[in-house]
């Protein structure tokens, strides 16, 4: 071979190299004026030695004053990790968002640089392994998103053990089947808490016992059967909490304790059969509660005062008996369920309507209470103002 030709291969060789592991940015501004780092990353071995990063800054701006790193378009773009030189070179990061990377690791010293960042979002990447002191130097954090990593099967027990100001923690969509007891022990500002969409089969009470500041709880499709006693007790603060599309089989009041501020239910889609009746005791407002597609024979919710929605859509392979007394429901929606009997519908003073499209209902009891409308069957909901309302037969019981 001659010169020419082993000096081709030379360059092709270099050009490979720098390729491989390289790492530059390009430097723009969000819409309200931050100023960020548009990374683009060739770091398929996962190093951890890159000095710099290569980019040309807009006039008047230098490192000082990137507030962000982001990669969120789909490229060629890879990495392993998450190299620290991004938290060295940019002192004053505020914000790192790195989706579709193929990252599958977070290691003590990914974050270690940044002291004052307040967003961590790692979207739809390869992540299995995320060390136990990844955040141990980000006090400041108040959102961390760790989502879509279809690897991730458990995470450290101190992993938030230094996020006193996190407000919103998501962990939804991964593979998550176990975590630690105290994984959640240190979130003394937590209001918003996202575990859905993952491979959990049970619930620990010590998950929560430290939540008291948690407003909103998301754990629906996950494959839990039942709920530990004691295990939503200290959540003084929950307003919402979703429960869909698990495999919950009884909602029992022991699960649950005094929520003062709970609006929303949703445990539609899940295999209920039997409602505690002191369930809804300590409930003395609205709440709006889902409960459609579930295999209950029969529902007896006793003790709360407002229902401000309820969604009764359950059975539709067979007749059931249904109980609602003693309470102030604004809507009771019964669409396409095969209710033979609505009894002791006794006292329900505040009933604006009753919507029965599409079911069975021989009898409907609904005995002192100041209902407003019970809509035809082959009517819809906006056709009030132009149809009249069915007068309502108060039958007496034998």
């Amino acid at each position: 071979m001659n010169l020419i030709g082993i000096f081709v291969l030379l360059v092709k060789f270099y050009e490979v190299i720098c390729k491989i592991d390289d790492i530059s940015c390009n430097y723009k501004y969000t819409e309200k004026g931050s100023y960020y780092c548009d990374l683009v990353i060739n770091n398929p071995s996962g190093l951890n030695n890159f000095s710099d990063i290569k980019g040309q800054h807009q006039p008047n701006d230098n490192d000082d004053d990137v507030r962000g790193v982001w990669h969120y378009e789909e490229s060629s773009s890879t990495s392993l990790n998450v190299p620290s030189v991004l938290c060295k070179k940019f002192r004053d990061l505020k914000y790192i968002s790195l989706f579709k990377l193929g990252i599958s690791r977070i290691d003590d010293f990914s974050f270690s640089g940044c002291k004052r960042l307040l967003d961590v979002q790692l979207h739809h990447n390869n992540l299995k392994v995320i060390s136990n002191n990844s955040f141990a130097n980000n006090p400041n954090l108040m959102l961390i998103q760790i989502t879509m990593n279809s690897h991730l099967k458990t995470l450290p027990e101190s992993l938030f053990k230094n996020q006193n100001r996190l407000v919103s923690l998501a962990l939804d969509h991964n593979k998550l089947s176990s975590l630690p007891e105290n994984i959640f022990k240190g979130l003394r500002a937590i209001k918003n808490l996202f575990l859905n969409n993952n491979d959990l089969h049970t619930l620990k009470p010590e998950w929560f016992s430290s939540l008291i500041t948690l407003e909103t709880l998301l754990i629906q499709v996950n494959p839990i059967q039942f709920l530990p006693r004691n295990v939503f007790r200290p959540l003084k603060n929950l307003v919402e909490l979703k429960l869909y599309r698990t495999d919950i089989r009884v909602l029992d009041s022991n699960s649950f304790g005094r929520h003062p501020q709970l609006k929303f239910l949703n445990v539609h889609g899940n295999r209920i059969f039997a409602v505690d009746d002191l369930l809804f005791n300590n409930v003395f407002h609205d709440i709006e509660l889902e409960f459609k597609d579930n295999s209950c024979a029969d529902k007896v919710i006793k003790g709360a005062q407002l229902i401000k929605e309820a969604l009764f859509t359950c059975i539709t392979n067979f007749k059931q008996s249904l109980e609602v007394c003693r309470r102030e429901i604004a809507t009771l929606n019964l669409t396409s369920s095969n209710h033979d009997l609505l009894r002791s519908f006794d006292h329900a003073r505040a009933s604006d309507m009753i919507i029965r499209v599409g079911n069975e209902i021989e009898q409907l009891r609904i005995d002192n209470n100041k209902l407003k409308a019970i809509y035809k069957p082959d009517q819809s909901i906006g056709d009030s103002q132009n149809d009249e309302k069915q007068s309502v037969d108060k039958e007496s019981e034998n």
